[in-house]
């Protein structure tokens, strides 16, 4: 087992969260909320959890898993997971949207605004007074499905 990671045995419990399909368990019931009332608070949790769950699943970060392909190590699932999920173009929305917001550049990156009011976009359970988050012009929601999608075919499989 490598350095990084920890077996089960020695996995540390953060709450209730005790494994990468809790988290994504959690991250399920925060989209659930999310569709049906958009707020600031759940679109932070998402775009943190949905960066940080593919770590989560490989147990180790981004940075040792390029790192570990690039010398020609052979990866596991996981870790060819993760490389994939890396590869999505709505992940590496969220991924900088994660990172911007840790380092406070609020200002840079993809465009992000928020609007009030349904739209000919608006799904057909949106209120007329729905509040969209929106990045890049596109509704938040359609992005993280995206990245749910991938996320469920990894549980799936596992």
């Amino acid at each position: 087992m490598p350095k990084n990671r920890l077996s089960k045995e020695e996995s540390i419990d953060l709450f209730e969260l005790k494994s990468p399909s809790d988290l994504f368990s959690e991250i399920q019931l925060a989209i659930c909320e999310y569709h049906e009332n958009p707020n600031s608070r759940l679109f932070l949790f998402l775009v943190f959890s949905l960066t940080h769950l593919a770590e989560w699943i490989a147990g180790s970060s981004y940075e040792f898993i390029k790192s570990k392909n690039e010398s020609g190590q052979e990866l596991d699932q996981a870790e060819s997971f993760v490389l994939d999920i890396l590869t999505l173009e709505e992940f590496k929305i969220v991924k900088s949207l994660c990172n911007r917001s840790k380092h406070y550049l609020i200002s840079q990156g993809n465009n992000t605004s928020i609007s009030v009011g349904a739209t000919c976009n608006s799904f057909c359970s949106d209120s007329l007074d729905q509040t969209y988050y929106l990045i890049d012009g596109i509704d938040s929601r359609v992005i993280f499905a995206s990245i749910l999608r991938k996320y469920c075919s990894w549980f799936e499989l596992s």
